[in-house]
């Protein structure tokens, strides 16, 4: 979790104490002119915050729009969130509405978490599923009664989880007049931001008098994140993607880096985005889907190591906000990702692989970390997961190298994985193909690679002493320790 989130929600002491301030922190006045002129100024021009990051007007753009989505803004038959008294009430309304703005930032991040839940059966990042609602429900609490220990799921704040509770929540929400209204980009199967803003208030309100609506808002907004917070995976939940870009993204050397490698991930990005078989699930041949993102890291054979919800997560983290979800444009940004989308997804990638330090490659006598992991390879299961496991003690202690220069470490595996393709193909790779001497990836080359793939490269045999077959290091004999 960023350092950021983690002082405000220590300032804030818990459910029934003073509210976090979740908009303070968002600007930071920094100048990111600068960018204008590096690789990320395309970022700029197409996302709907006009900036580099999710500014504060974007968010609270996101905010008002998503409001305007729900009952309380389009009120059928006189009810707004199903009440008909709260539809006679404009200014409990507005104070619900400022109750959800209040929490907006942190809402969406839950929202944006729980959204790849089951990407890995749909390869759909677009809304909030039913298992994603379940499994957010159990996790933050909302779906379980402090008070009561026979082990049945009663929901704290909608009755029970089951057909009296969330459930038919879900499917009051999602069959409603509005929802219909939405079909042309609303799934039945899916919640969009507006409907979870919907379920949550409905939830909240259920049964209550209409002048206490407002408080019951913010208290289950109070439970979902005081119970999400003391989860392992809480840094994940609400993750900060404008703080992390600045982190990691926006500095001189990580653009350089990029700028370095253009040719090589700009050749990646049009194969895998569809230039040569589009998927019959991504709508442009411009832009990379999900399923063909996820594709590539089968391809490279990294799913294995970083897991299948962390390579959906890495994609719709590295995607930017959209304001208005129901437009074409809305739809494209929150289903696909731009080149430069896909660029920060490669360097949200680097930071999670398992890569040999500059120190290690020093040490051993190699200049490619393709060879240094091939040489580990061949000396069989027990050398090269000793190695992984090592570097992700160090990486958990952030004792690593500094951002780009691991970014140049990863694509640089990269060009290895894709050149030991080609070379498996028969007739071997031509001079032409081949990045050396100045360590390329051509248009041919992977192209050659996405046909025939080798996705088992980093999959050693279990046994003691065993041998992989050929590696990315060209069955490179030095040895690695």
């Amino acid at each position: 979790m960023d350092g950021g989130l983690l002082g405000l929600l220590g300032d804030w002491g818990g459910p029934g104490g003073s509210q976090p301030d979740f908009w303070a922190a968002d600007d930071d006045g920094e100048d990111r002119g600068w960018l204008d002129s590096s690789i990320w100024k395309p970022r700029k021009k197409s996302c709907d915050a006009k900036d580099y990051i999710d500014n504060k007007a974007c968010l609270r753009e996101m905010s008002r729009k998503d409001w305007m989505g729900t009952s309380g803004a389009n009120q059928a038959n006189g009810r707004s969130f199903g009440s008909k008294a709260l539809g006679a009430s404009p200014e409990v309304l507005m104070e619900i509405q400022q109750m959800l703005e209040n929490w907006f930032p942190m809402l969406q991040r839950v929202f944006n978490y729980y959204s790849h839940v089951g990407a890995d059966v749909s390869n759909n990042i677009n809304g909030m599923s039913h298992a994603g609602l379940v499994i957010m429900l159990g996790e933050s609490g909302l779906g379980l009664s402090p008070d009561d220990e026979s082990g049945k799921q009663y929901a704290r704040h909608a009755k029970t989880l089951g057909e009296d509770g969330f459930d038919l929540l879900w499917i009051s929400v999602n069959a409603s007049t509005l929802s219909k209204s939405q079909s042309s980009y609303n799934s039945n199967e899916r919640l969009t931001r507006a409907e979870f803003l919907e379920i949550l208030v409905r939830a909240a309100i259920d049964d209550k008098d209409v002048a206490d609506m407002p408080r019951c808002v913010n208290e289950i907004c109070e439970d979902l994140v005081d119970f999400l917070t003391q989860k392992p995976h809480a840094g994940l939940v609400f993750h900060d993607s404008s703080s992390w870009r600045k982190q990691h993204l926006y500095l001189p050397e990580t653009c350089a880096v990029l700028e370095h490698h253009d040719e090589t991930l700009r050749n990646i990005f049009k194969i895998y985005a569809g230039d040569i078989v589009q998927s019959a699930k991504a709508g442009s041949s411009k832009l990379m889907g999900p399923d063909e993102f996820f594709s590539l890291l089968q391809d490279l054979g990294i799913v294995k190591e970083i897991g299948v919800r962390r390579s959906y997560l890495v994609f719709v983290h590295s995607r930017m906000g959209v304001i208005d979800e129901s437009t074409r444009k809305g739809q494209e940004v929150q289903t696909q990702l731009s080149y430069e989308g896909f660029l920060e997804a490669i360097v949200r990638v680097a930071v999670l692989k398992t890569l040999p330090n500059d120190r290690e490659m020093k040490q051993r006598g190699f200049a490619f970390p393709g060879e240094y992991l091939g040489a580990m390879m061949d000396q069989g299961a027990f050398v090269y997961n000793a190695w992984v496991q090592k570097t992700q003690r160090a990486m958990r202690q952030r004792k690593v190298d500094s951002i780009w220069r691991r970014i140049d470490m990863f694509v640089l595996l990269l060009i290895s994985i894709v050149q030991f393709g080609v070379e498996k193909l028969p007739g071997g790779a031509s001079l032409l193909l081949r990045g050396s001497p100045d360590e390329r990836l051509s248009y041919e080359e992977v192209k050659r690679f996405f046909k025939h793939p080798t996705p088992h490269v980093f999959d050693v045999q279990a046994s003691l002493g065993s041998t992989a077959p050929s590696s990315p290091g060209g069955g490179a004999t030095q040895q690695s320790g």
